[in-house]
């Protein structure tokens, strides 16, 4: 830890564009929030430890922001492997017309329902905010690890426009070594805290019936992903206990959608966890979870072909 404050005070000592503050560690939100109450800047973004930015993308969200007059600025993301660094011949500079000429602009409940339709990353470092923004409505500290998740969802209520790049400029590297499945119970009680507070305000803000249900899958989906995830780890029997109970809250929160909602695949493991046959659950998601991987890594392939004909 002392080594990387000699490394910040080293790279920020000279650079009046950078103020370095300390706190102890209170998570992800607080951090955030107490960095943001450092700041002074008009336009405020946040960016995890292990990520890459494109050299232009906060030129790119301030000038796109400015131009439809938006409160929040969304970009593409891509997930390159965890050693990879930017190459400026794979993701080429782009002119700002045409950045803004295949932007999205979204108003009202629109927003809401790019989020539920994933169209947008819910990740608050994919985003830039006016300050006001932020200002006024401060990420909630009591979520551990899914601030972005609760912020994202109420926030996009509350807002009244957004502007979403078409283009790739965050770069998001997920850390073999700190993966959710490391963090379980508190992991999983974060994602929990996170529903009953979208579900909490939504609640006193009503919605349309179908746009009720739309999140009602959102959120059900959300926490079956990070519970498939969370089971790739031995657990201890404490911690058995823990998740099936969590599950049990969570369906309940979301009147049953938790079992009603999702996939036939990821139906079938969580009922078994819901019943307390925790080794079948495991198994069963650990089969979906393999399956899963498979289909990303195909597309990813896919992907990475199609960029490779495309500049031909």
């Amino acid at each position: 830890m002392q080594e990387c404050i000699e490394y910040a005070v080293s790279r920020t000592r000279d650079d009046d564009r950078f103020k370095l503050v300390e706190k102890t560690n209170g998570g992800l939100a607080s951090a955030r929030n107490f960095g943001f109450r450092h700041s002074k800047g008009d336009y405020i973004t946040f960016v995890d430890q292990d990520d890459i930015l494109h050299p232009q993308w906060l030129e790119l969200a301030v000038k796109t922001m400015e131009t439809a007059s938006a409160d929040v600025c969304e970009c593409k993301v891509l997930r390159p492997s965890f050693k990879a660094v930017f190459k400026a011949k794979s993701y080429p500079f782009y002119e700002p017309t045409e950045v803004l000429n295949t932007a999205n602009l979204l108003k009202g409940a629109d927003i809401l329902k790019w989020y539920l339709a994933q169209k947008m990353n819910i990740t608050v470092w994919s985003h830039v905010y006016r300050r006001q923004i932020i200002e006024g409505h401060p990420l909630p500290e009591c979520v551990w690890g899914s601030d972005d998740l609760a912020y994202n969802i109420v926030n996009a209520n509350r807002i009244k426009s957004l502007v979403k790049i078409c283009q790739p400029l965050y770069f998001w590297r997920r850390n073999p070594k700190a993966t959710t499945g490391r963090v379980p119970c508190a992991y999983m009680e974060g994602v929990v805290q996170a529903i009953e507070y979208v579900k909490s305000y939504y609640r006193a803000h009503t919605l349309s019936e179908e746009m009720e249900q739309s999140l009602k899958l959102y959120l059900s989906c959300t926490f079956t992903d990070v519970m498939r995830d969370v089971l790739q780890v031995k657990r201890n029997d404490a911690e058995c206990v823990g998740l099936v109970g969590l599950a049990k809250k969570t369906n309940f929160l979301l009147d049953g959608g938790v079992i009603d909602d999702v996939d036939a695949e990821d139906k079938c493991w969580m009922q078994k966890l819901m019943d307390g046959n925790f080794q079948m659950a495991t198994s069963l998601a650990k089969t979906v979870f393999a399956k899963r991987e498979r289909r990303r890594k195909v597309m990813q392939v896919k992907r990475f072909v199609k960029r490779i004909v495309g500049r031909k």
